[in-house]
């Protein structure tokens, strides 16, 4: 089974146009070809426990037959992209449910910005809408430049750097959420599920 873009985008408009029937069938093969990448990125980038990572992709795919499919739309395309901000969603959940439940120390504010980060990869890298023009393409590309060209040395440098630990992770932090405002001022607001 070849899990491309144009697969899953055919999948997900398989699953919308059989929702009104009860048919469902097109959910497996989306299963198949997203649950261990959803899993290895809910264990990895967000720590969360193997139970608490099933629950995400049990979450995610249940939303779908849920009602959520009526959502998604296939005229924009971008499948992949669609899926990964559906579970993401559900990640954010889990987390803000084990700090209520547990208190457990993950911090909310990080899971939202490796969630934001994560979603301004994809649109960026063309994940998001796969079937957009190379126009739009370009115009993702020219206005993130533009917002990079606009920060400060200083900015650009702690956004080279990362999060790491210690004291850079403010400026970081700052630095990221300037470049998102920028993009976001030249391109438009990042779409969200």
């Amino acid at each position: 089974m070849d899990c491309d873009k144009k697969y899953i985008h055919e999948l997900l408009v398989q699953l919308k146009q059989g929702f009104q029937q009860g048919n469902y069938w097109a959910i497996d093969p989306l299963m198949i070809c997203l649950s261990e990448q959803f899993y290895l990125r809910a264990v990895s980038r967000y720590q969360l426990s193997h139970e608490d990572a099933q629950d995400a992709i049990q979450q995610t795919f249940f939303s779908l037959i849920d009602g959520g499919i009526k959502r998604y739309d296939e005229a924009k395309g971008g499948g992949v992209g669609w899926m990964w901000r559906v579970f993401y969603s559900k990640v954010v959940d889990i987390i803000r449910k084990n700090q209520r439940q547990r208190g457990r120390q993950v911090s909310l504010d990080e899971a939202l910005e490796k969630a934001q980060e994560d979603i301004l990869a994809l649109e960026v890298s063309g994940e998001i809408n796969p079937v957009q023009s190379s126009a739009e393409d370009n115009e993702i590309k020219k206005a993130l430049q533009k917002a990079l060209d606009a920060l400060s040395d200083d900015e650009r440098e702690a956004t080279r750097r990362g999060k790491g630990t210690g004291g850079g992770r403010k400026e970081y932090r700052v630095a990221f959420e300037r470049l998102c405002a920028l993009f976001e001022e030249y391109y438009g607001p990042i779409q969200e599920s």
